[in-house]
């Protein structure tokens, strides 16, 4: 995610283990086009592209990709990722937390793409198209700062039961399998993080329905900012979700946005869609955001708008073939992140 914005939280995190290991932080920062000043500002953004450039000179000055990999992931906690860290935190699950993150990773500061493998409670990580002199670096980076969530999800131990590695066997294997506290597996056919089956549906100890709702709205409204096209699907999006309780008529988002109801219609239309698609869409992705998490029928219909709780049942049913409360047990995954 080269082109996207973040904070420069990751950058000071990256900037403070070079100079641990001899590098001068301002010669990393320099590499984004900052300095030490405009750096710490509040609200400072970098994009992900400066970042990649520092990592860069942090893999030349520093040898050994897995030493420093190892020791940059584990200095990432779910706090610093702000409010997808608080989404993974109060998450009911494991399985809910494995499913939810990759959904919203341009929030995170990781470069490899994650996804889910079907069927199973774990997570493949792709670095190939990454920059070759520093692929390895964040690799190892972003899994292990994943592998490392897990302790702060059960507190007191890890739900990974192994760890996948395609890379050969360098001499710090053991060291490895050590610092993070289970079997890592290498020259495998993907990078993967493997969690324990047994444990992906038992309640985690920091759920939290109601909080794990406000915080996926909210990463939901962000990842739609990020990909707005000015007055088009994403603006109408966000706007939507600052209410959904109350979500306005076409003539209100106009006037919100600034335009004419027509305007709207017809800028709505050359993206292939209109505002009443993107009101079921957005209700639908919130009704099973909600019930993902463990929030009763009622309460969904209640934060939804919805008056009473059978229309809300009937209009689900609609979208999704299943009454609420029979989809909720069945175990399903929200298919609309909102990204």
């Amino acid at each position: 995610m080269p082109d996207d914005r973040r904070a420069t939280t990751s950058l000071l995190i990256m900037a403070r283990l070079g100079e641990e290991y001899g590098v001068p932080r301002e010669r990393l920062l320099a590499t984004a086009g900052l300095d030490e000043q405009s750096a710490r500002r509040p609200g400072a953004e970098i994009t992900g592209e400066q970042e990649l450039q520092a990592l860069r000179a942090l893999a030349a000055a520093v040898p050994g990709e897995t030493q420093l990999g190892l020791a940059a992931g584990l200095r990432y906690h779910l706090g610093t990722h702000g409010v997808w860290g608080w989404a993974i935190a109060t998450s009911p699950t494991l399985r809910r937390a494995i499913t939810f993150g990759p959904d919203h990773l341009g929030l995170t500061f990781g470069f490899c793409a994650v996804s889910v493998e079907p069927g199973r409670a774990a997570l493949v990580f792709d670095a190939s198209l990454l920059p070759e002199d520093v692929r390895e670096l964040v690799l190892w980076r972003d899994m292990v700062a994943t592998a490392a969530f897990g302790w702060e999800l059960l507190v007191s131990s890890s739900p990974v039961e192994r760890i996948e590695l395609a890379l050969p066997r360098g001499p710090y294997a053991e060291h490895v399998s050590e610092v993070l506290g289970v079997p890592v597996s290498w020259e495998a056919e993907a990078n993967r993080i493997v969690y324990h089956e047994h444990l992906a549906d038992l309640p985690l100890p920091q759920a939290d329905a109601a909080m794990h709702a406000i915080a996926a709205q909210r990463c939901m409204e962000l990842s739609a900012r990020r990909h707005r096209r000015p007055g088009g699907r994403a603006d109408v999006r966000e706007l939507l979700l600052k209410d959904p309780a109350d979500m306005p008529t076409i003539v209100r988002a106009a006037a919100a946005l600034h335009t004419s109801a027509r305007s709207l219609r017809r800028r709505l239309e050359e993206e292939g869609t209109s505002y009443r698609a993107l009101v079921t869409e957005v209700r639908r992705g919130l009704a099973e955001q909600y019930l993902g998490c463990g929030m009763t029928v009622e309460a969904t219909a209640r934060r939804l708008g919805y008056s009473e709780t059978a229309a809300f049942t009937h209009a689900f049913t609609k979208w999704s073939g299943s009454p609420p409360s029979q989809w909720a047990r069945s175990g399903n995954m929200p298919e609309y992140p909102g990204s």
